[in-house]
């Protein structure tokens, strides 16, 4: 097996994306430090419900130890099975391997400070697991990184991006496919993060120079890209919460945010094939000060369960 620093030296010279570092192996907190895990990374775990966290963190150093207080009382209160961070910094890093309640309750990728260069995302779970990152086309450094679970004698695979930035429509739809194709035959799929476009209008620069109202942008809607890379994906939130916008970007609440924008950056889309599973829940958690005038972070995260539907016996 090669070891995680071989596999990272290999993911940064490539220049042929997706290539996979196969795999991360994961750490765990034992006799006061994180060692590699000595679990079985494919055992089957029986679970009525799964809950996960998508979270931008946010690479701003701003107040970091409040916002990083803030967030372990939202981890605390939902409990999740599966955390799914993006704007990982070093500063987060380091926070997360000192804290009790993710000590007590994770399982994180080895060399993880490596594997986020100045920023990037990862993934915490629950239970002992094989995690894996993906080069995805980019100019930013963007990854895709995965974790798949054996849930109910069934695969289930949880992934998390930070899409490019900015006016990168075409990248953004090439990430896209990247994802579909590295986990299409999943029956169980659910892809989390910042997707960076919104479903109901496109970025323009107007808007982030603080425009307000933007200037309307006539061209075809990004959105669609979404239905049409990813046909057999619902997108979680328009199910569940047809009649509320779910602005997870919103400067008119969040203080962290000094030009104003409002976009529905941050998204959880979800496929079974199986049918065994159904999204039951999503929440914007976040979007409520931590002390006056600072939030979590720049974006608010979201909460949400997927409900086994097949029954356990």
């Amino acid at each position: 097996i090669k070891t995680s620093m071989d596999i990272i030296k290999r993911v940064f010279k490539s220049k042929n994306p997706p290539e996979t570092i196969d795999y991360i192996r994961p750490l765990e907190y034992k006799n006061s430090a994180w060692v590699v895990s000595s679990g079985n990374l494919d055992a089957n775990v029986e679970l009525a419900t799964v809950k996960t966290i998508t979270y931008n963190l946010w690479f701003d150093s701003m107040f970091l130890q409040k916002r990083f207080h803030g967030l372990i009382q939202l981890l605390k209160l939902h409990d999740p099975d599966v955390i799914m961070f993006q704007e990982v910094i070093h500063g987060h890093i380091a926070m997360l391997k000192d804290n009790d309640y993710i000590r007590s309750n994770f399982f994180i990728p080895e060399n993880c400070e490596s594997l986020i260069g100045n920023y990037g995302v990862i993934i915490l779970s629950r239970y002992p697991t094989k995690f894996r990152m993906y080069q995805m086309e980019s100019r930013m450094g963007r990854n895709l990184f995965t974790i798949s679970l054996t849930i109910n004698n069934t695969p289930f695979c949880l992934a998390t991006a930070h899409f490019e930035s900015l006016n990168n429509h075409r990248t953004r739809e090439q990430q896209l496919q990247t994802f579909n194709e590295i986990t299409k035959l999943y029956p169980n799929v659910t892809l989390q993060g910042d997707f960076n476009f919104c479903s109901y209008h496109n970025w323009s620069w107007n808007q982030y120079q603080g425009e307000n109202p933007p200037t309307v942008d006539t061209n075809t809607l990004e959105n669609n890209s979404l239905a049409a890379i990813l046909p057999d994906y619902e997108d979680v939130w328009e199910v569940l919460h047809p009649d509320e916008l779910g602005y997870t970007f919103d400067s008119t609440i969040n203080t962290m945010l000094n030009k104003f924008e409002q976009m529905r950056y941050d998204r959880v889309v979800f496929r079974s094939d199986s049918g065994c599973w159904e999204a039951t829940r999503i929440d914007i958690i976040g979007n409520h000060q931590i002390e006056d005038r600072v939030f979590v972070s720049d974006h608010f995260g979201l909460y949400t369960e997927f409900t086994y539907v097949a029954g356990l016996e």
